[in-house]
């Protein structure tokens, strides 16, 4: 079997038309075809590949093209046929071959591949998307490559309008609505772990409400801002909903950040006072009120129950009310905050 073969490479372009694409393909095609006496073991050994069981060490697509036509083969007291024969292995991850057809007026492709990498749907999508481009590019040989549609009408519908029907109503409801739900139907569960520090449900919410009740007293309220220099902790996460709890949102500071940018961040987002703890050993840069969560006055509850204990915050928040405040790096100019709100939270 006088056969070798014949390693090609080519880069397609998706702003190329097609036709300069094939002319490209056909002068690299027949400048390698120059070196295909080269036995391609002969290529193997020389360039000697990381080598792996798992694939073909140079390619892994192999295209065989018969264009010599066939004949019948006659001899005396002999019927002569073709057989399909199935070898049970694939030699290459895919194997496309492409010969004319018995009567000449054809061409017939047949696929083989690995079935630890295609399924036989999965080959015709593949045969699916080849006839189409055949299709498109002979009907005009000078199309974008990159427009050239590979999708059917239905696979169309499929994934550009059925999978982005994704509008629904979103019921009015506030994060902390969900916070309070988790808390009703289990106080006593674990809500928080941080080191060897851990609350339930029943403690966290107790926590939170104490705090939330000394925001409010300090003008905590919607439309305002709490700023939160804690380090992550137990204390960050009590910060956090204290906050919410209180009607406010917070703006989330690294203590270990520049001084520069803490004191850029105080100054656009402007919040009503900060909550630290000493063990942070943070200092606002500028004149804010300033709360340590460890220095808030402890009341006595039974954790069991503390669950249900809500802060008189006034008028509470509403779904589009700020939850929080995101800065950004500022790594292309100064940080810009991102308000985002209960409701997106919620979505």
């Amino acid at each position: 079997m006088f056969v070798n073969t014949l390693v090609l490479r080519t880069r397609v372009d998706a702003p190329a038309r097609f036709d300069e694409l094939l002319d490209r393909v056909r002068e690299n095609d027949l400048a390698a075809f120059a070196n295909a006496d080269i036995p391609f073991e002969r290529v193997v050994e020389i360039l000697d590949p990381a080598r792996s069981t798992a694939r073909h060490p140079l390619f892994q697509v192999a295209l065989f093209f018969q264009n010599l036509g066939t004949s019948q083969l006659e001899l005396p007291n002999l019927s002569v046929s073709a057989v399909d024969f199935d070898a049970g292995i694939a030699k290459f991850d895919l194997q496309i071959a492409v010969s004319e057809t018995q009567d000449g007026n054809g061409w017939s492709i047949e696929f083989t591949y690995a079935t630890d990498l295609f399924d036989a749907s999965g080959i015709e999508r593949i045969e699916d998307r080849l006839l189409r481009v055949l299709a498109a590019v002979t009907q005009d040989p000078s199309a974008t490559v990159g427009d050239i549609d590979l999708l059917t009408e239905e696979e169309h519908e499929h994934l550009v309008r059925r999978w982005n029907e994704t509008d629904h109503e979103l019921a009015p409801a506030l994060l902390l609505d969900r916070f309070d739900t988790m808390v009703d139907e289990g106080p006593s569960e674990t809500a928080v772990v941080y080191g060897d520090r851990s609350l339930t449900y029943g403690e966290f919410a107790h926590r939170v409400d104490e705090l939330a009740r000394v925001l409010v007293g300090a003008g905590a309220g919607p439309d305002t801002l709490v700023a939160l220099a804690i380090r992550r902790s137990v204390d960050l996460l009590v910060g956090m909903y204290a906050v919410l709890r209180s009607g406010a949102g917070f703006v989330p500071i690294d203590p270990d950040h520049p001084i520069e940018r803490i004191g850029y961040i105080l100054d656009a987002a402007d919040p009503i006072c900060v909550l630290t703890r000493s063990e942070d050993d943070f200092t606002p840069p500028r004149a804010t009120a300033v709360i340590d969560v460890h220095e808030v006055p402890r009341a006595g509850a039974d954790s069991d129950s503390a669950g249900s204990v809500r802060a008189e915050s006034g008028t509470g928040p509403s779904p589009d009310s700020i939850a929080y405040v995101i800065f950004t790096s500022g790594s292309t100019g100064k940080p810009k905050g991102v308000a985002v709100s209960h409701r997106a939270i919620v979505n």
